[in-house]
């Protein structure tokens, strides 16, 4: 055991659990909450064209009834709308709603913030060891 193991697993832990339930800030001032799933999907439908509910399915390992379930919720609550696909009668686009723009907005401020915050006053060395470190976790089985 590592002389900081301890210390590692009780920051990993607590930045796990912070991450899994993100907490935006929206334009009236409210609190939202998102899951790391929901932050993901409207990223990537906020910087991609023509987004269709399988190119989600392709970017998420998750089950088509569980995404399904997540981007109706989406839908319904005004962060993702519907578009007509008039290439493919049978599918649809998903896009960014009105709310969607805002809290992607708002979080991109919170998120660009946050890193500025973190690696302000980062050596090389510490940037290379953080990169290291991270790389490593990706690589496990866990994570693919």
């Amino acid at each position: 055991m590592s002389v900081y193991q301890k210390d590692i697993v009780r920051i990993m832990k607590y930045l796990m659990l912070t991450y899994e339930t993100r907490i935006v800030l929206n334009k009236e001032r409210k609190l939202e909450r998102f899951s790391a799933i929901e932050l993901t999907l409207l990223e990537y439908v906020g910087s991609h064209e023509h987004v269709t509910q399988h190119d989600l399915l392709d970017l998420l390992d998750l089950k088509r009834s569980k995404l399904l379930s997540i981007i109706k919720k989406m839908i319904d609550y005004g962060y993702l709308v519907r578009s007509e696909n008039l290439k493919d009668k049978r599918s649809s686009y998903i896009e960014l709603g009105p709310k969607g723009t805002d809290i992607l907005s708002e979080y991109d401020k919170h998120e660009q913030i946050f890193l500025d915050f973190v690696l302000k006053e980062m050596t090389i060395n510490e940037e290379k060891t953080i990169v290291k470190f991270l790389s490593k976790i990706q690589q496990t089985k866990y994570m693919k």
